[in-house]
Order: C-alpha cells, then structure tokens, then sequence
C-alpha cells in the first residue's frame, strides 16, 4: 500500500490544519468500502486576528479617499483639457 500524497491539508478559510488519516483508493470509492466519516480536524491554535481595518470609521475615510480620487481626476481634466484641443487643432 502506498502512502498517502500528504498527511495534512492547511486551509487558508480559517488559518487551520486538517490532519488526513488513511488513505482511499480509488477501488475503495467506487464500490463505496471506505469509510464514509471524515477525518477528524487536528488541534490547532485558534486563528489569529485579523489587522484589517473594519468598521464606519474605515468605510468614511475609504469613501473620502474615492472621492477624492474622482474630483482631482475631473479638475486635472478641466485645467488640461483646452490646451489639448489647442495642439490638437494645429
């Protein structure tokens, strides 16, 4: 019997390690012998907390920043805009 291609499985869902018990052939699925249980999770630490920002205070600032990423666009436009048609028109 071979071994198994790997013992555990990381998920990146919940930041924990599965451990994988045994392993299945393919006979094994098909004429449906193998035990249909998963395996049981490992413990592990409990995930870390996330650094991400959250809440309205973020969302507020992240909106002004948008915004005014939008209004310098527009105004950049306006002040470059005639002289483009000038050169343009040459």
């Amino acid at each position: 019997m071979k071994a198994p291609p790997f013992s555990s499985m990381f998920s990146y869902f919940d930041n924990t390690t599965v451990t994988v018990l045994g392993s299945t052939t393919a006979a094994e699925l098909a004429n449906r012998t193998a035990s249909s249980r998963p395996p049981e999770p490992a413990a592990s630490s409990p995930p870390l907390p996330s650094s991400c920002p959250e809440g309205e205070e973020f969302l507020a600032k992240e909106n002004i920043r948008v915004g005014l990423l939008f209004a310098s666009k527009a105004l950049v436009q306006l002040v470059v805009n005639p002289s483009v048609g000038l050169l343009t028109n040459r």
